[in-house]
């Protein structure tokens, strides 16, 4: 039996990514803890800036848990529908528009709306995580079995940072006092 010719098929561009892919991934994996973590040591000030009662400057925090947890589930039906890059570049530009509206925020109004809108836009970071975590380990190798561990990590490094650069200006704004008196 006589075989016909093989076509000569084209192998596949494999885009190997490097280290800056790597960062950017980490990144954006940080931005919901940060999120959340970030903004906790500061209630009090708000509280204080904003002459808030302990229930509305916790509003404020819990929107943020509430809200994201919520926009992680429809970031995937959104990723389907328009691929995944549009999606996350979204994200990132809602998350900084977000945060702008906290930062300029002078009620408790506008401040619960820009953590409304930063807590939609940080729902991308558990997405990225959950989504993008397999992808990033088989394409670095880092487990066989494909499991999402160095995403996961990052999630607990962005809770510690979160929380030190949070409490930090509170910290040496004591240590002046102190060293004031």
């Amino acid at each position: 039996m006589v075989h016909p010719p093989a076509v000569a098929r084209p192998k596949p561009a494999t885009v190997r990514s490097g280290p800056l892919f790597a960062l950017a991934l980490a990144s954006i994996s940080l931005i919901g803890p940060l999120a959340v973590h970030l903004f906790m040591p500061v209630i009090p000030a708000v509280k204080a800036a904003l002459g808030l009662s302990d229930a509305l400057a916790q509003l404020t925090f819990s929107i943020a848990l509430f809200t994201m947890a919520f926009a992680t589930l429809v970031y995937g039906s959104l990723s389907d529908r328009y691929g995944r890059r549009p999606v996350l570049l979204s994200g990132l530009a809602l998350f900084l528009i977000g945060s702008a509206i906290s930062a300029a925020a002078d009620s408790i109004a506008v401040l619960v709306l820009g953590r409304f809108v930063q807590a939609i836009a940080a729902g991308i970071g558990v997405f990225v995580q959950n989504f993008v975590g397999a992808a990033f380990a088989q394409l670095y190798g880092v487990f066989a079995d494909g499991t999402v561990m160095p995403l996961t990590e990052t999630t607990a490094i962005s809770a510690g940072c979160g929380l030190l650069v949070g409490i930090a200006p509170f910290y040496l704004a004591r240590r002046r006092a102190a060293a004031s008196v």
